[in-house]
């Protein structure tokens, strides 16, 4: 049996889907690779993660994935003998990139269609501020702006868990539109993650919010090469989740 553990039990700010999702792909990829049950957690608005997932119930010689890095032997976990416990949420794409298929279709989301959608001549930007501002992970608005100068588009809309901070005055004034979802209450941020994915042109955040939001639709995605988490380091565990083999991927280097 594989059995997904919690996520973000000490960071917890709700409904922390980026981690979620990570965290349940992984797990249901290592489960499906061994044959095994996939004892499972609901990702509310993601139907595939509501039930569990049948197969070989092994409940003794318990292996626990690391969760304090991004480094992993898979050779070890996918050979185990016996159950196995995911901890964490690894952040790098090479444990998704070859499993790109199934995990678009483990990952359709529950009544879609009630969410609104941008128009093809419109751009979204994803600006996670709250918590990121303490730690100083948030990109300077002068990363989204740069985009901008060079992108036509109709109108250019903001996804922000913040949207009162002081820092989107600048993109206010220049006609940026913060996109109000507060109608589907305890459920906006499916409709925020909704209009992200179904953009033509999405500008990320260092978000894994707006990571799986780009990874899910079908347009350019602006991918922020430079600012904490998603530098990539091979010499240390670090995230790394750059996707080269699409082209709709635009990276972006800013001078820190």
């Amino acid at each position: 049996m594989v059995e997904l553990g919690p996520v973000n039990q000490f960071l917890a700010p709700n409904p922390y889907i980026g981690n979620n999702l990570f965290h349940y792909c992984w797990g249901r990829e290592i489960a499906n690779k061994k044959g095994y049950y996939l004892k499972t957690k609901k990702i509310e608005g993601f139907p595939s993660t509501y039930n569990d997932i049948p197969g070989k119930i092994v409940l003794d010689n318990e292996l626990v994935t690391p969760s304090a890095t991004q480094i992993f032997d898979m050779e070890k976990i996918y050979n185990h003998p016996g159950k196995i416990f995911i901890s964490g949420y690894p952040q790098r794409y090479e444990f998704y990139s070859f499993n790109k298929k199934n995990i678009k279709e483990w990952l359709f989301i529950e009544n879609e269609d009630q969410y609104e959608s941008p128009n093809d001549d419109d751009i979204v930007m994803h600006i996670r501020l709250g918590d990121y501002t303490n730690y100083g992970w948030q990109m300077p608005i002068e990363y989204y702006q740069s985009i901008l100068e060079i992108e036509k588009y109709k109108n250019a809309y903001i996804i922000t868990d913040d949207p009162n901070r002081p820092e989107l005055k600048k993109l206010i004034d220049d006609g940026c539109i913060i996109k109000d979802n507060s109608r589907f209450g305890s459920m906006q941020h499916m409709a925020d993650f909704v209009f992200a994915k179904k953009s033509t042109r999405l500008i990320l955040s260092p978000s894994t919010f707006s990571w799986w939001a780009g990874f899910l639709g079908d347009g350019i995605v602006y991918f922020p090469c430079v600012k904490y988490p998603w530098i990539a380091d091979p010499k240390k565990d670090d995230i790394d989740l750059r996707v080269f083999d699409d082209s709709r991927y635009k990276f972006v280097y800013l001078e820190q």
